[in-house]
């Protein structure tokens, strides 16, 4: 693992945290955001990532939280202060063919289902999300225009799992959209495989950590980028020709967000990427090898954090 930094997050965050705890309303000077992002069974590096930001305690040190696709859960997790069994769903639940069957076609009802507490005892405490002060995004895909969506979790019909079922409801997968309320969604990968700009426009941070599930992008892409980008839109033919050029577009996209961020810099972010050597693949479905990769990114950010927190209480 290894951090990409624009100015102090982490040292922010601390701070942030002992502000909250102290009563403190100069706590506000800090608006804090975190973008989880997709990448499949790479998410179990978020979910690893909150397991170090609940110890740390800084369950509640987030005003806003975005989550696109697999990076929605563990934001879900962390703010009811369930991280531990996030990761746990990731490493067990997840390694089965209920969630990714041998043709690989992924299974969003799966998901849906454990975070209810239908299957399993893994269910999310959604009151104590309901409860907590972090304000939640899901990013979606409408099934129809192939346009970036954010919903309020917290206000999502009929429940905030069904927004997370709508986020990681891959085209190909699923019989049908998945639908929040009156919309028609998908996976949010598709409009938004990093909507920073929007994030910052709507959001307006001043510190943003991004988890990006995957290691960093080399660019420009390379010629492989659109051997991917046509078996992305062959994956949503049965969609609008709208929606097939979203999740088509995804690498692209996400070049061109990262390259703006890096060129102006409109607030502090860091990115924690995974390492391209060991990166996971995204279908990695071997319990040994997530929980590896769990326990690297998952030690890499407690020492950001720990030496983060010995600079703050100098």
């Amino acid at each position: 693992m290894h951090i990409e930094r624009h100015g102090e997050v982490i040292p922010h965050l601390i701070e942030k945290g002992r502000l909250l705890r102290a009563g403190d309303d100069r706590h506000k000077s800090f608006r804090t955001l975190l973008l989880g992002l997709s990448g499949l069974m790479g998410g179990v590096y978020g979910a690893a990532q909150s397991c170090a930001l609940e110890d740390a305690g800084l369950s509640q040190v987030f005003d806003t939280a975005v989550g696109i696709s697999t990076g929605l859960p563990p934001q879900l997790y962390l703010v009811a202060n369930q991280s531990r069994t996030v990761l746990s769903i990731y490493c067990e639940d997840c390694t089965t063919e209920h969630f990714i069957d041998p043709s690989k076609r992924m299974s969003s009802s799966f998901v849906a289902s454990v975070l209810r507490g239908e299957i399993g005892l893994k269910a999310l405490h959604q009151q104590r999300v309901l409860n907590s002060r972090t304000r939640i995004i899901a990013g979606l895909t409408d099934a129809v225009t192939g346009k970036g969506v954010f919903i309020d979790v917290k206000d999502a019909l009929p429940d905030m799992i069904q927004a997370v079922h709508a986020s990681i409801a891959v085209p190909k997968s699923v019989g049908a959209p998945v639908r929040v309320g009156d919309r028609p969604c998908l996976d949010g990968m598709g409009a938004f495989p990093f909507p920073i700009r929007k994030v910052i426009e709507e959001f307006d941070p001043t510190d943003v950590l991004i988890l990006p599930n995957g290691p960093e992008p080399e660019l420009p892409l390379g010629p492989r980028a659109e051997t991917r980008a046509k078996v992305a839109r062959r994956r949503a033919s049965e969609y609008p020709e709208a929606v097939q050029a979203a999740f088509g577009r995804y690498e692209e996209t996400f070049a061109e967000e990262l390259t703006w961020l890096r060129e102006t810099h409109p607030c502090n972010y860091a990115i924690l990427w995974s390492d391209t050597e060991t990166a996971l693949d995204p279908f990695e479905q071997n319990p040994d090898v997530l929980c590896a990769a769990a326990r690297e990114a998952e030690e890499h950010l407690e020492g950001e954090l720990a030496q983060a927190a010995s600079l703050v209480s100098v």
